[in-house]
């Protein structure tokens, strides 16, 4: 790229831009706007706010561009990328709908009540940013840094939070309806009253954070959250305590399929949990796993109806072995007795075909009432 005239900024964005490596719909921009001063040698947007005297909303309106050729900068209104905004007051006050600002600086910035609709912030730092009440309505978020934000009752409908980290942020009563939070951070966030309808919440980490009073529906997704990496107790503990959180919530919403997902999620922590603490050789550990593979946690009727399938199968199979009856079908009623009354009455006399009638009588009796166990703690959520 040329050298720019000394008095306009040629800042570019990103640095190293290689056009024969990077996709054909990604591009280096150059800004051109007229620099502060020929000692900054960067514009109002791009200058260091230590090296100016004043950043005013006024100064930063007159550097945008013209109307006129802002279809130049298509699909964008305003190319802004890498500006440094720390400190920076706009609330309310600049209109930045559809600007590109990936990679800026807007630590400690002011933008309540902000116009920020279809702005793309990709790997912005927003650390400590007032975001309060702001219209962010589709903004890109992607690998964003937002810790200890104010994110407090803004309109996030749409937004992307991809990778983003929230560690500590304020969202109280923010609409995140239809917004992506695949892999974000949302470690000790405040999410209190915040809505999650239409919401992907999957793989994202939400050890610590406050859920109250929020609201989710049917298409709220959550196939699972971020686990860790080391398979601590301490962070087993706090992956439970979080899907307990998204179990309540689906609960109090009446999605009663939503929640039973959540549990199972939440007793598998927990069993993670006792294994890294205490072994393998637990006694609540090994509990906890049979209950996995018979009852699937008391909610789950799947693995339960695979034993009964496969020891009434097998006994089925065993009887027409030992010829107990003609035909395979009369064998199969039989079992099915055996499976779920009383041994049928018979003249065996082979002691082992007598031990495999009580033993399916026993595990179809058992097993019939784990089953209305099953059913009817699935209706307490």
């Amino acid at each position: 790229m040329n050298e720019p005239p000394d008095n306009r900024c040629g800042y570019t964005w990103p640095e190293g831009y290689d056009a024969d490596e990077e996709d054909d719909a990604f591009h280096q921009n150059c800004c051109y706007r007229e620099v502060v001063s020929t000692e900054v040698g960067e514009c109002i947007w791009h200058a260091d706010t230590n090296e100016v005297d004043e950043q005013s909303v006024e100064m930063l309106k007159r550097n945008l561009a013209p109307s006129e050729t802002r279809f130049l900068n298509s699909p964008y209104t305003e190319l802004l990328d890498g500006s440094n905004l720390v400190g920076t007051n706009l609330s309310g006050t600049l209109d930045l709908q559809q600007t590109a600002l990936r990679d800026a600086d807007l630590i400690d910035a002011n933008l309540t009540d902000a116009n920020l609709a279809g702005a793309d912030l990709t790997e912005a730092d927003l650390m400590k940013a007032n975001l309060t009440k702001a219209n962010l309505w589709t903004v890109d978020f992607t690998n964003a840094t937002l810790q200890n934000a104010k994110i407090k009752d803004a309109n996030l409908r749409h937004a992307d939070l991809i990778d983003a980290d929230l560690w500590y942020a304020e969202c109280q009563d923010t609409d995140f309806r239809y917004a992506d939070f695949r892999r974000a951070d949302c470690q000790h966030t405040n999410l209190d009253s915040a809505d999650f309808r239409h919401a992907t919440l999957t793989d994202a980490e939400l050890s610590e954070a406050s859920f109250e009073s929020n609201k989710a529906n049917s298409t709220t997704t959550v196939k699972q959250l971020y686990e860790g990496d080391n398979g601590e107790s301490e962070n087993w503990d706090a992956t439970a305590r979080a899907y307990h959180n998204l179990k309540t919530i689906f609960a109090d919403h009446g999605l009663v399929g939503k929640a039973r997902d959540m549990h199972v999620r939440e007793r598998r922590a927990r069993r993670l949990e006792e294994k890294a603490e205490s072994g393998r050789l637990n006694r609540t550990y090994l509990g906890s796993l049979i209950s996995r593979w018979t009852t699937g946690y008391g909610v789950r009727m799947s693995p339960l109806l695979g034993w009964m399938l496969l020891i009434f199968l097998g006994a089925t199979t065993w009887y027409n072995i030992a010829g107990v009856k003609e035909t395979f079908l009369n064998n199969m009623f039989y079992s099915v007795i055996a499976f779920t009354a009383a041994p049928p009455p018979t003249d065996l006399t082979d002691a082992a075909t007598q031990i495999i009638v009580m033993i399916e009588t026993f595990l179809g009796t058992l097993m019939i009432v784990l089953l209305g166990y099953i059913l009817g703690n699935r209706e307490q959520f």
